[in-house]
């Protein structure tokens, strides 16, 4: 995980942005990359790939058990 703020998070700002890294080495022929960022102010979470070619190892680990 990398993190995308400008400045040390603050909690009470609600506001993030991280960008993600699975399977850095695609020993699971999954890697993928992408956003997320979460609003803790409004309870809400936004959850972005970063190019089209991540979609759909996104989808295969998000739907894994």
């Amino acid at each position: 995980m990398f993190p995308l703020n400008r400045e040390n998070a603050t909690l009470e700002n609600g506001r993030f942005k991280f960008k993600l890294f699975f399977d850095d080495n695609n020993e699971q022929n999954l890697y993928a990359e992408f956003y997320l960022n979460p609003d803790l102010k409004n309870g809400t979470v936004e959850l972005n790939e970063k190019d089209e070619e991540y979609r759909q190892n996104i989808v295969k680990l998000l739907s894994e058990k």
